[in-house]
């Protein structure tokens, strides 16, 4: 079997490990963090709304509300949570290699060495 026929098998060789690759998914639930982030820049975004706008009055059959600054932090911060919590909701898929490169990534490099320079020796 000459050098190149070798090196062609090699190379093959760390092809196909190459190839194997497996995949875990996970059901990802949103932690308290980012909730509490959600939270405190819906917060942030309705206070900032209610020192522009200013007090909002609401009228509901006849009945009179005035929302201010709080309350349209406190409506903010809500939804903020709410927003936080349903983005960060979900499966996520990761996928990596069986085989690990350090197996057979030298494969492939012996196998193309063996293919382009092995009959450069002056024994054949």
């Amino acid at each position: 079997m000459t050098v190149k026929v070798m090196g062609r098998l090699i190379f093959l060789y760390g092809l196909y490990f190459s190839v194997f690759t497996g995949s875990v998914s996970s059901l990802v639930i949103p932690g308290i963090g980012s909730i509490g982030i959600g939270a405190v820049a819906g917060g942030a975004v309705g206070w900032v709304a209610s020192a522009i706008i200013g007090t909002i009055g609401v009228v509901t059959g006849g009945i009179g509300l005035a929302i201010g600054g709080l309350a349209m932090a406190g409506i903010g911060a809500v939804f903020g949570a709410l927003g936080a919590a349903s983005g960060g909701f979900g499966i996520h898929t990761t996928t990596h290699f069986l085989v690990t490169p350090w197996f057979w990534i030298p494969l492939i490099i012996i196998g193309l060495f063996l293919m382009f320079r092995g009959n450069k020796s002056k024994l054949d």
